[in-house]
């Protein structure tokens, strides 16, 4: 009789196991994860993360937006609001430094009104402080050629006579015109063009007329004391 071989079969759930194991082994090499740990928890949390490959690429840009990397970039309407608070600013600023010029303008002009005062002031002399309107400016001007505010005692007589101290008195026969009497009133052009309506103007004219001519206010006076105009 032949002898038979003895062939032992696995049996078929063990064979099943093997396959399962096998499709593991091959799935973990796959994916990476590594097989064989002693703690299922852990070996759990492996396989989590295989199944989750982009969780940790989400996990980092949490991490960076947590730590500051990067700003929030601000909508329109935010942008629309800084531009108008700074809109508003600048205008602020242009406003105030408007007033302050507007202020140091004025008190610019102040000063240099104050300053004419106190040199108007300065020039009448205090022997003129008897005379009023007209005959004041005529005895603050006496000094600038040369007279002495003395000669007021001719001088008020003899303009008195011939205009009444008034810069606007004609004579309608000979066209003799202002304070002096200037024949004709354009004559007084050479002193200011203003000549028509100053009483300044008309008085420096007429004392220059008068030193050139006479050499002085008591001169003058005497001549027309004598003749009836100067």
């Amino acid at each position: 009789m032949a002898a038979h071989r003895l062939v032992r079969r696995r049996p078929v759930a063990a064979r099943a196991a093997l396959s399962a194991f096998s499709l593991v082994v091959l799935a973990a090499g796959t994916t990476g994860a590594v097989l064989g740990h002693d703690d299922p928890a852990a070996a759990g949390q492996n396989l989590a993360l295989t199944a989750r490959p982009g969780a940790d690429r989400a996990d980092r840009g949490e991490t960076r937006a947590s730590m500051g990397e990067g700003a929030p970039v601000p909508v329109a309407a935010d942008l629309a609001a800084v531009q108008a608070a700074a809109v508003k600013s600048a205008a602020v600023k242009a406003a105030a430094a408007k007033a302050a010029a507007a202020k140091k303008a004025a008190a610019k002009k102040a000063a240099a009104a104050k300053a004419t005062a106190a040199r108007k002031a300065a020039a009448v002399p205090a022997s003129c402080s008897g005379y009023s309107g007209n005959q004041r400016i005529a005895c603050s001007l006496l000094p600038s050629f040369g007279f002495s505010t003395s000669e007021m005692a001719s001088l008020v007589p003899m303009w008195t006579k011939e205009s009444g101290w008034n810069q606007r008195a004609l004579n309608a026969g000979s066209g003799a015109y202002g304070i002096p009497q200037a024949l004709p009133g354009s004559k007084m052009a050479s002193a200011g063009s203003d000549w028509a309506t100053s009483a300044k103007t008309q008085i420096r004219w007429g004392l220059g007329y008068i030193r050139s001519t006479y050499g002085s206010p008591s001169q003058a006076w005497s001549f027309w004391q004598s003749n009836g105009w100067y």
